[in-house]
């Protein structure tokens, strides 16, 4: 009887340690890579899909959530939204469009706190309400609103997106430019419409990447990375 009990003791310590071990997210055979759809990106870190990965798989900010219809979807910051298209983990870009024709601004700020920053050129441009830009922006992706885009009763902040064309069509009729912006890489991408390309530097996993290992973090409380 007593070595019974010292025996289911002992057993009981072993399925302890091993649930703080899990609870404490140094385990990664939940941090799978994951889709949203078979169409979809592959999920992996940095990034997590929330709802089926522990906060430990992904990096803060690259949280990753699948629509009703399985779109892949990055929730910025400011509320505004992106569907995803393609990641590419070497080069660290992300391929999507805005929903709702709804920007972050600070994806087009140098210095700015945004984990992404758009590639390519943009101008920013502060407009009255029109409702000729309404209607343009719902055919077309090179010109989108800046957050926030709701209850904004005054000017609203505007981003021409150079991706194709001449700007000279565009409806900027009683605008004002307040910034131009721009940001290219080694090899920046051809921007095929209406996609436009994000990129990330923090946290750099590019080395991981190009060896074929995998990138994750060194320790859950801490930002640092290794393969």
């Amino acid at each position: 009887m007593l070595l019974t009990m010292s025996f289911l003791f002992w057993l009981l310590l072993i399925f302890v340690d091993v649930d703080v071990v899990r609870d404490g997210g140094v385990g990664l055979e939940d941090c799978t890579e994951t889709r949203c759809s078979n169409e979809g990106p592959a999920i992996r870190f940095p990034f997590r899909l929330k709802g089926r990965q522990p906060v430990h798989c992904g990096y803060q900010g690259f949280d990753l959530s699948c629509t009703n219809d399985n779109w892949t979807l990055l929730e910025m910051p400011s509320s505004s939204e992106l569907l995803v298209r393609e990641i590419n983990y070497t080069s660290q870009l992300i391929k999507a469009y805005p929903e709702f024709d709804c920007l972050d601004r600070e994806i087009f700020y140098y210095g700015s706190s945004s984990t992404f920053k758009y590639v390519g050129n943009a101008s920013l441009f502060s407009c009255p309400l029109s409702t000729v830009r309404y209607q343009y922006m719902y055919h077309s992706s090179r010109l989108s609103r800046l957050s926030p885009c709701h209850g904004n009763p005054g000017n609203q902040i505007y981003a021409f997106l150079d991706l194709i064309g001449s700007i000279g069509y565009i409806p900027l009729m009683s605008c004002t430019k307040v910034h131009d912006y721009k940001f290219a890489l080694a090899h920046t991408p051809d921007h095929l419409f209406p996609f436009m390309f994000l990129h990330w530097s923090i946290p750099s996993c590019q080395h991981c990447e190009e060896k074929g290992k995998l990138c994750q973090l060194k320790n859950e409380f801490t930002n640092q990375t290794d393969p």
